[in-house]
């Protein structure tokens, strides 16, 4: 039997993915909560996500010397900036591992208070003291993620993406030296690369695609160029959408932006409308293949701002590429070139079918556990 703990909310269909493919490979799937000990007594415990959500199964395992399930981290979100020299990066790496030695404020508080205080108001306070004495150290390794000489003003990152990447990273860093983390498996070959140069062992696991991301309905495409993502004030993605909306339509082209509540149905119809999926970094330095998935089962070409690590995907073969300043220029070469488009999608689609698939990606993991026969 396999546990899976996805705390951090992917996708209902997702999950119902998941299960399918572990049923079809002869195995029972149920879904936990972080820290449910029914995780600890399963064959396998698969945490899905960010390594920092899962707070709780990180206190057991320290604590469970006899502990059933093998344990294994599926991590898909990046890690911290490659570009960051050494000292900077335990420098933000240690300001990430400021709030676990802030754990005794939570009892203080309670002593003090007699245990009125609320469980949410100590860890607000911890919260709140943790960001405080942090942030220094984070910002100095946002002003380091990119050169000095870079100018563009869409080339500055929040600092609040930097403490995310430190978190996820510490989190990994301190179970694997800790020896509670069995397996580590990795959604890119950027990331796997990245972290053997710092001594940690992965498994290559995209998270690949499944029936329910979309699929081909042969609509019209009235949209040019759509973009579909978070965009949150002040940062990167703002600035630059800004800046490409007002060259799209000095230039005629269509762009159209969605920055939430479009998930399910409503989304495949959306980017089978599209004739071009744009991707903007969020984190500059990661490779995220969601969009090429999404974008390709749905008959969209992907075009991208440079992607650090594309391996095994090319640029110009399964998807375009062109520096930020030069997508809308892309944009137009593409759209006047409509059997292009259609290569660079079948292509994509040729080699995503072949090796990106969620139920290949299933088995490569439970074979990381002796007990479990997970197929051919």
């Amino acid at each position: 039997m396999a546990a899976l703990c996805s705390k951090g909310g992917p996708e209902t269909v997702l999950l119902e993915a998941i299960t399918t493919e572990i049923d079809r490979l002869g195995w029972r799937l149920i879904v936990v909560r972080d820290g449910d000990r029914a995780g600890l007594e399963a064959d396998v415990l698969l945490m899905l996500g960010h390594g920092r959500t899962f707070r709780q199964y990180a206190h057991l395992l320290r604590r469970t010397a006899d502990r059933h399930a093998r344990t294994i981290l599926w991590q898909a979100d990046p890690l911290l900036p490659p570009t960051l020299t050494e000292s900077v990066r335990r420098k933000a790496l240690t300001a990430a591992g400021i709030y676990d030695r802030l754990n005794w404020i939570g009892s203080l508080i309670g002593v003090i208070s007699f245990g009125q205080s609320s469980l949410g108001r100590r860890l607000a306070t911890q919260r709140a003291i943790y960001r405080f004495a942090s942030k220094p150290l984070f910002l100095l390794a946002t002003a380091r993620t990119f050169p000095p000489e870079s100018k563009r003003k869409w080339d500055r990152v929040n600092y609040r993406t930097i403490r995310v990447t430190a978190e996820c990273e510490q989190w990994i860093r301190r179970a694997v030296r800790e020896g509670w983390l069995d397996h580590l498996c990795v959604s890119t070959i950027q990331k796997q690369r990245y972290l053997a140069e710092h001594g940690i062992a992965s498994t290559f696991a995209p998270l690949g695609v499944y029936p329910a991301l979309g699929r081909d309905m042969n609509l019209e495409r009235d949209i040019d160029v759509l973009f579909i993502g978070t965009v949150r004030r002040g940062e990167r993605r703002e600035r630059l959408l800004e800046w490409l909306q007002r060259d799209c339509r000095q230039r005629g082209v269509r762009l159209h932006v969605v920055t939430g509540g479009c998930r399910g149905e409503a989304r495949t119809e959306l980017l089978n409308r599209a004739r071009l999926l744009l991707h903007l970094h969020q984190y500059p330095w990661d490779t995220p293949w969601i969009r090429l998935f999404m974008g390709t089962a749905c008959g969209a070409a992907l075009l991208s701002e440079p992607i650090s690590d594309a391996r095994p995907f090319q640029p110009g073969v399964h998807y375009a590429e062109a520096a930020a300043d030069q997508l809308v220029e892309a944009a137009v070469d593409l759209l006047d070139d409509p059997p292009r488009i259609e290569q660079i999608v079948t292509t994509a689609q040729d080699c995503i079918q072949r090796e990106f698939t969620l139920g290949r990606s299933l088995r490569t993991i439970l074979r990381l556990c002796p007990s479990m026969v997970a197929g051919p």
